[in-house]
């Protein structure tokens, strides 16, 4: 039999369904995970299956839809189908029967048995023995049913589990992701017994020299009169009892902790308790909580934990496994938390919903501060007439889904915030979940964007601001802090000029920080019939309407691959910064950026580094200093007293915690000695020979170096040092394969766009001057699109140095371009850089902090990483010099005049942006050689603000390299190099 259920309906939200707690799942309970069978139907719901019924063994917890069963479906701003017949959705039903067969233990006889499914997208109805439970709506947390009615115990019976895919709550469930149906949180089965301890709430109410005034608040289904004691243990030792009696089915009770351990991010220090009801001397019910003592506050405009400002160095972080969908294994999840750790990360944002219960009793544990977030996102409808926000009839779903999340998570010591959902516009229903979570919380603030112009919310949360926008914002008259709960998209290469926001962070008492979005790409995983794996997104399994890659905009890649931006995102998010005082000296100044913990117990090394020399080196123990502190400290070095001809003379800093790892780095280099780009005027060249070559070209020759240059300016044949490299093609270029920042086709810069509209993109140069051959080089003009000149000029010295000016002029308007530069194909032999500069990862203008200077080697495979989309990878910025070789070939050298950029991938920019996926991808044997004269930054403009304008390529630009025999000296000095590019 079926059940009078309408799942098309927004008004029903739920019957049959236990309210919620936050007991969490008792030691009793019986996990129901594993196989079950499995009936996947398209059109109405058939009659609930029986023992004839053919099944499919499926293993849950899962999303059905990466077994085979209907498709993902990917969408952001738009809904899978027309909204126009709203709040009837126009697909056909879809969905699945899970059952199985349960055992109930003969020794539950007497007590109360309870089914607790974890989540179900995106309904869920209960049936055993073909009896209707109830149902149950809100993908996102644990719905309960009472089954003692239906079931026996010492006894069989059948549950069937049934899941719609669509329903009213997919109004209400837009959030930037995945459609995928399934049950994917664990199901438990558990005894309670028939007086029971209900619900707990432990908070601290404050604290003083004294100890910590705590509170515990219990409901229970007893009979008034019972007694109900506490114990809160530290490690096995009581530290408070507290007890009280029933009275109308509920019990408070509070005390005073002694010399509290305080919880915080930084320490995360807990405590059990143990929760028993009695009837004198017989025991009812008992129940354990993990808590943590800590308050949370909002004063002064600063947001506090335990009365200090805290600082939210955060991202959002959607649930997602790349083969199982929404659900993570146990050790996978602590691995996801680890990691993010050990990133300096110390908040996350729950978008857009609220998680798994075991993230956070993961993060109590660790010590992350957690944004917990309602299940509610109108996304497609925020500025239609319908929107479901507005609308009476979806007014009990949405203040279900806030309250029965406060319900559930209040005893974490990890939330600190509550957040009422996201991109849903605002109205009354907001209003509404905000006055529940208040009365049964009134411990922590509330945010939600975007109704930061509403006193309802503490905690103003802007989105992707840019820098003056935030600092205009923080200038306002307002009390509250800001938290920016979206910043800095992660959208493939990107993360461009996070570090400039820490910088206004931290000049402004009122920035608290913010949640990059965000942690991981949501792409699934897929095989080719040779093994060769992918990442698929929006559009690839014939889902229509999509938005394409948008849900891949992680730190990581789906199964957790760091991407380059990730080491940026941890030196930025440092937890203490280390800056020259007098560093000939060895004074040092130490910022604890920390909020709660002093540097006691910490270790600063230093190493003094000269080219790849390490010339000294030693650690002391960091001095004592408090939270949002400084202090100097005197390393026992003398760098005055250190060769002065010394080059690229720094001191590397690293500051190691308790546990001896290493927490930051800083990289100060040293007013005394040279760089290598140090000023010395331009030498004479000696006898070199430069003649006119053929078809309008030249050659030049100095020592064992020959350049034939052609009409356009770029190298036909090239011998360097004696070695004739094989040169297969050339060509002088201004784009590189588009970013998903550049692609961008909303928001401010839209970059490929506004190039395309002027004819540069994959533009190819016209001759605007004739090449000209003078004494001691030669020199022509180049122009892309009648806007923009581009001078290359080449010159020889007679040691073999052979050196390529850059120069660009506008003559038109012209808008940002992506770099200038000169690309070289080598055939076969030419595969490996090594190079002096930032490294070992790929660093751009706006993305390089962090990157220690040094000597490094990459191989041109190793140097491209695989973006699920493919785009521009492998730059390498303020680069000194690099040598291109191969595995046993000196290879030739490259030298900055005094810096420049360079890439070496198997791959043309072209190749990259005519796949849509890494497998695509038509690699080369040959390898590519980009030498830049300027790159421009990242940005963040996928969804948010562009390039910095002081990390996009200047108007003018002037800069030269030298090209040298690979088993040169590149210490040592060109003829022919300059002291300085000029970038105007």
């Amino acid at each position: 039999m079926s059940s009078a259920f309408d799942h098309r309906d927004p008004r029903q939200v739920a019957s049959g369904r236990m309210p919620m707690h936050g007991l969490g799942i008792p030691d009793s309970a019986v996990n129901l995970d594993g196989e079950w069978s499995f009936r996947y139907r398209e059109g109405d719901s058939p009659d609930l299956p029986d023992a004839t019924t053919p099944a499919t063994p499926m293993q849950l917890p899962t999303s059905w839809v990466l077994h085979g069963y209907g498709i993902p479906i990917y969408t952001n701003v738009q809904m899978p189908f027309p909204v126009d017949d709203y709040p009837a959705i126009p697909l056909d039903d879809e969905g699945a029967d899970h059952w199985r067969t349960i055992d109930i233990p003969s020794d539950w006889a007497g007590q109360r048995t309870i089914l607790r499914v974890g989540a179900a997208e995106s309904t869920l109805e209960v049936f055993v023995d073909g009896h209707a439970v109830g149902f149950s709506t809100d993908s996102r947390l644990p719905a309960e049913f009472d089954l003692t009615d239906y079931v026996q115990a010492g006894a069989s019976h059948q549950l069937n589990l049934r899941v719609q895919r669509w329903s009213a709550s997919t109004w209400i469930e837009d959030q930037d992701m995945w459609w995928m149906a399934g049950l994917h949180r664990s199901l438990w089965l558990y005894p309670r017994p028939i007086e029971a301890i209900a619900d707990a709430f432990f908070h601290t109410v404050g604290f003083d020299r004294n100890g910590a005034e705590v509170v515990l608040s219990i409901q229970t289904d007893a009979t008034d009169g019972r007694t109900v004691t506490a114990t809160l243990s530290d490690a096995g030792q009581r530290v408070l009892t507290m007890s009280g009696v029933v009275k109308r089915g509920s019990v408070s009770m509070s005390g005073v902790v002694a010399d509290p351990r305080l919880w915080t991010a930084e320490t995360p220090d807990l405590y059990e308790i143990t929760i028993v009801l009695n009837d004198g001397d017989s025991l009812l019910d008992h129940r354990n909580l993990t808590v943590g003592i800590r308050t949370v506050d909002v004063a002064e405009g600063m947001l506090l934990v335990n009365g200090n400002p805290i600082t939210i160095r955060g991202v959002n972080r959607h649930e997602h496994d790349p083969d199982n969908g929404r659900h993570q294994s146990d050790a996978d999840l602590r691995a996801d938390l680890e990691l993010l750790k050990d990133s300096n990360i110390n908040a996350i944002r729950t978008a857009h919903y609220p998680d798994d219960e075991r993230f956070y009793a993961l993060c109590d544990e660790l010590g992350f501060y957690v944004y917990d977030e309602a299940n509610i996102e109108t996304h497609a409808l925020v500025d239609h007439p319908n929107n479901p926000s507005h609308d009476p009839g979806f007014e009990a779903a949405f203040l279900a889904r806030g309250e029965r999340m406060g319900l559930r998570d209040r005893n974490h010591p990890c939330v600190v915030v509550w957040s009422l959902g996201n991109e849903s516009g605002f109205g009354d229903h907001h209003r509404a979940i905000a006055e529940a979570l208040r009365s049964l919380d009134p411990t922590r603030p509330i945010a939600y964007h975007p109704a930061e112009h509403d006193e309802l919310v503490d905690v103003i949360g802007p989105m992707y601001p840019s820098l003056s926008e935030l600092e205009d914002l923080a200038d306002r008259a307002d009390e509250r802090p800001i938290v920016m709960c979206e910043y800095s998209h992660a959208m493939g290469n990107s993360n461009g000029g996070l570090e400039r926001y820490w910088d206004l962070i931290y000049r402004t008492p009122r920035l608290h920080g913010g949640f990059i979005w965000d942690w991981v790409d949501q792409g699934i995983r897929r095989t080719e019939a040779d093994g060769t794996r992918w990442w698929a997104y929006g559009g690839d399994f014939g889902d229509t309407p999509n938005d394409r890659n948008f849900n891949l905009n992680g730190l990581v890649d789906a199964d957790r691959t760091p991407h380059p931006a990730l080491a940026h995102v941890r030196w930025v998010y440092r937890p203490v910064h280390m800056r020259p005082i007098r560093l000939n000296r060895g004074e040092v100044e130490v910022q604890n950026r920390l909020d709660h913990s002093s540097l006691a117990d910490w270790e600063i090394g230093w190493s003094v580094r000269s080219r790849d020399d390490e010339l000294a080196s030693g650690a002391i123990p960091a001095p004592h200093v408090p939270p949002h502190a400084s202090a100097t400290v005197r390393l026992p070095i003398e760098l005055t007293r250190l060769d002065r001809s010394s080059t690229d003379l720094r001191v590397v800093v690293t500051a190691f915690d308790q546990d001896g790892k290493i927490r930051a780095t800083d990289e100060l280099m040293a007013p005394v000695g040279r760089t290598t780009a140090s000023a010395r005027p331009d030498g004479e060249v000696g006898a070199v020979n430069v003649e006119a070559g053929p078809d309008g070209g030249a050659i030049l020759r100095g020592g064992d170096t020959e350049a034939q240059i052609g009409p356009d300016g770029t190298p036909v044949s090239l011998t360097i040092g004696g070695v004739r490299l094989p040169l297969t093609w050339a060509r002088v270029g201004i784009d590189r394969a588009g970013t998903d920042n550049d692609r961008s086709f909303f928001g401010d810069e839209q970059l490929l766009i506004r190039l395309a509209e002027v004819g540069l993109v994959g533009a190819s140069p016209t001759v605007h001057t004739p090449l000209t051959i003078g004494d001691e080089g030669v020199s022509v003009e180049l122009a892309f699109a009648d806007r923009l000149v581009v001078r290359l000029g080449w010159s020889i010295a007679d040691n073999g140095d052979l050196a390529l000016d850059f120069g660009t002029t506008p003559i038109a308007l012209v808008p940002p371009y992506q770099r200038v530069g000169l690309e070289l194909e080598l055939d076969t032999g030419f595969d490996r850089a090594t190079w002096f500069g930032p490294g070992p990862d790929e660093t751009y203008r706006d993305r390089v902090g962090g990157q220690m200077l040094g000597t490094h080697t990459v191989t041109a495979a190793e140097n491209y990483f695989p973006y699920a989309r493919p785009q521009e990878s492998g730059n390498h910025t303020d680069v000194r010099w690099a040598r291109i070789h191969g595995d046993i070939a000196d290879g030739f050298l490259v030298l900055g005049s005094p810096r420049f950029d360079f890439s070496l991938l198997h791959v043309r920019a072209e190749d990259l942006a005519a796949a849509d996926h890494h497998h695509q991808i038509a690699w080369r044997s040959s390898t590519v050689l980009r030498l830049d004269a300027a790159h421009a930054g990242l940005g963040t403009a996928s969804c948010g603000p562009g390039t910095d304008g002081r990390d996009r390529i200047p108007a003018e630009v002037r800069n030269r390299v030298v090209l040298r025999a690979g088993g040169g000296d590149p210490w040592v000095k060109s003829p022919l190099s300059k002291a300085r590019q000029w970038l105007h």
